[in-house]
């Protein structure tokens, strides 16, 4: 039956430091997950706090395949989720929320030492990825954060045959190098063997119905020849009309 599921809070403020940055990194996908949400506390059962793990980690792996250090890498993560938050708190279009992002970019950006600073194509990349990740589906990230969602509990039976066990061990027999060397060389030798060619399959068939049609003449000339034979000891034909109705 489905069941609507109680709205958790979710603590937008989720701060890492750079060590805990490069333990993420290390991990595969669904591991850094784990650790993730073991990190910022989440229960990955409530669709709030799995949504929000999930937009984290999407932030995460971005920054990873950019080579971001861990200074920009951060102040992204933290640009990112102050933006979530504000979403979450404020009624506000997907311009204004593009604007809110901006403003907290530039503020990050001022802050870092100029060796550390974003370049303008990194700071494209990252207004298009806050895009497709957050700002072009704001609404619907809104609604799972904010309201209760149903849940629909399935299970599913499998049944998987067990596979049968190997023969025992006790039961072979050792392979001489010669017996092994001949089951070898006759599997190459059949396998060079060559197979009958399209005009030899045809001449081949060619054959068979010409014996095929010649069996019922063969008979058919029998029974004539019987029945002549009939007449000849009858007296109803003489030998010279006998030799011409056979022949």
């Amino acid at each position: 039956m489905p069941e609507a599921s109680a709205v958790a809070a979710v603590q937008f403020r989720a701060d890492l430091s750079a060590a805990q940055l490069a333990e993420l990194w290390k991990e595969e996908e669904e591991k850094a997950g784990d650790l993730l949400a073991h990190i910022t506390s989440l229960d990955l059962e409530a669709p709030q706090h799995l949504l929000w793990r999930d937009l984290m980690l999407e932030t995460l792996l971005f920054a990873k395949n950019e080579a971001f250090s861990a200074t920009k890498a951060l102040a992204f993560f933290s640009a990112m989720n102050q933006t979530t938050e504000h979403l979450v708190e404020k009624d506000c279009s997907k311009a204004e929320l593009l604007r809110h992002f901006n403003s907290l970019i530039l503020a990050a950006t001022k802050a870092m030492p100029p060796s550390e600073r974003y370049t303008m194509p990194e700071l494209e990349r990252l207004t298009k990825h806050a895009r497709r990740a957050l700002l072009d589906q704001s609404k619907l990230v809104k609604l799972v954060l904010t309201q209760p969602q149903t849940i629909r509990r399935s299970t599913l039976e499998l049944f998987v045959q067990r596979p049968m066990p190997p023969p025992a061990l006790s039961l072979a027999r050792e392979v001489s190098p010669e017996e092994l060397s001949a089951a070898v060389a006759a599997a190459a030798e059949g396998a060079k063997s060559p197979s009958p060619t399209g005009e030899e399959e045809t001449a081949a068939s060619a054959e068979a119905e010409e014996a095929s049609a010649a069996e019922p003449q063969t008979a058919e000339v029998a029974a004539a020849e019987a029945v002549v034979g009939q007449a000849l000891s009858n007296g109803d034909v003489d030998e010279k009309m006998a030799a011409a109705i056979t022949n």
